[in-house]
């Protein structure tokens, strides 16, 4: 969702299942809040991916070869909301890295971190709790088990539950997918609200990220979220 009427009418507006009866027919799906504006379709094709017909399934996601070449997939991921897309971006050849753009698929990292696939690790590094000697590893120690322990939850699972979402079934389920592809060090997980992407060593547009592995973006930014929740507590 966003201003799309910054983009030409010859811009295409790709969209997921159900998008189109959802926000622009019957289903009343429409709404001031998160709805769409009639700026956003107004002159411009609206192309909604089905995955009824050429799809491939990557990991547990039924995936779309939007250019047919391998290079970015549509992965069809509901829950947030109806027609909600991620997406796959490869970024190198040979080894193969990639991006996952994951949208609003989770609003925090924490509520897909840790998991089976990405447990907490012993020691952290940049340490994401000071901000003046990152050097020095953090080291969780049994901070998260007794937290979590104290809220109910698995020390092995994530630190939090997502609250809402159109279909709260779908959210669990696509998270869950997502979690497969965070464990995989060749794959670069991203959300739209991960304010860790505001980092200094985070290229922008028109800057590529293509060399992110080798920045080590992926390593620096996993944890770096518990900064976050520990400044919070003491707040």
């Amino acid at each position: 969702m966003g201003d799309m009427s910054t983009f030409g009418p010859a811009t295409d507006l790709v969209v997921g299942p159900g998008f189109k009866d959802h926000f622009l027919g019957d289903g009343g799906g429409n709404s001031a809040l998160g709805g769409v504006l009639p700026s956003d379709v107004e002159g411009r094709t609206v192309r909604e991916i089905t995955f009824t017909s050429d799809v491939v399934e990557i990991g547990k996601f039924p995936a779309h070869d939007y250019f047919h070449d391998g290079s970015l997939y549509l992965l069809d991921s509901p829950g947030h909301c109806v027609g909600h897309l991620c997406a796959l971006v490869r970024t190198t050849n040979s080894p193969d890295t990639f991006v996952f753009l994951g949208g609003d698929a989770a609003h925090h990292c924490g509520e897909f971190r840790p998991s089976a696939y990405v447990p907490m690790p012993e020691t952290i590094t940049p340490n994401p709790v000071t901000l003046q000697d990152r050097n020095i590893p953090f080291c969780p120690g049994a901070w998260f088990e007794d937290l979590q322990t104290s809220r109910n939850r698995d020390p092995k699972e994530p630190l939090w539950q997502p609250a809402f979402g159109h279909n709260m079934d779908e959210v669990l389920t696509t998270i869950a997918h997502m979690q497969e592809y965070d464990g995989d060090d060749s794959i670069f997980v991203i959300l739209a609200h991960d304010p860790a992407l505001r980092s200094p060593g985070v290229p922008f547009f028109p800057e590529s990220i293509n060399d992110w592995q080798e920045r080590g973006l992926g390593k620096e930014l996993r944890w770096a979220w518990i900064g976050d929740v520990m400044r919070a507590s003491k707040e």
